[in-house]
């Protein structure tokens, strides 16, 4: 997609994956656009080798002078593994077989909500604000939020759906999931403000 105008903050969301890494270290060689940071939700739970070429992309982010910031909501394994059963307990989207012998899956799984995107949303504004002069300034920063995907992940590539308002284009479902619900928000007016149109402060690319 094309950007009306340059960036006032480039970071990459950082998942340890192929994508993201090649991303990260192809800014740190001058290969692609200069990154202002770098961030990686940690489950403290990845594979041992993830950590470690995590720590080899780090090394070349501090040489060109990126930032690499590790965020986290806590231990993903220990929460899925809680005996207390909460409305916030993260779901994974496992594979099941139902009663009857027919396969399945988890709906509505929130665990890519609760320990990955909310917590990187959160550094990105914290960024943002101390980008633009403090608090609420991510409403008025803009920011170009790289995500790393492969062809054959293309229907992962979505829009970002938070206004400058800080109202969503759509209301997300009921019990969590990744898939829009009821119309609540930007249609294209606002109907929770005043806010006339839609106006993301964070673009997708």
């Amino acid at each position: 997609m094309s950007i009306r105008r340059s960036p006032d903050l480039r970071v990459l969301s950082y998942g340890g994956g192929t994508q993201s890494a090649a991303l990260a270290l192809m800014s740190a060689a001058g290969q692609l656009p200069r990154l202002d940071a770098v961030v990686f939700a940690d489950t403290e739970g990845e594979l041992p080798e993830t950590y470690a070429y995590a720590e080899y992309v780090q090394r070349h982010l501090d040489r060109a002078g990126i930032p690499f910031i590790r965020v986290s909501a806590g231990s993903l394994e220990s929460a899925l593994l809680s005996p207390v059963r909460t409305t916030s307990n993260p779901t994974p989207p496992a594979h099941v077989r139902n009663p009857d012998g027919s396969a399945g899956k988890v709906l509505g799984y929130r665990c890519s909500y609760d320990f990955k995107r909310r917590v990187v949303t959160r550094e990105v504004k914290r960024l943002a604000n101390a980008q633009g002069g403090g608090r609420g300034a991510w409403k008025r920063v803009r920011v170009e939020q790289w995500l790393g995907f492969s062809v054959d992940e293309i229907a992962r590539c979505k829009e970002t759906t938070e206004c400058r308002c800080g109202h969503p284009r759509l209301r997300a479902q009921r019990g969590g999931g990744d898939g829009p619900g009821g119309v609540g928000g930007h249609q294209p007016r606002c109907d929770r403000c005043g806010c006339q149109g839609f106006d993301p402060w964070q673009v997708n690319v």
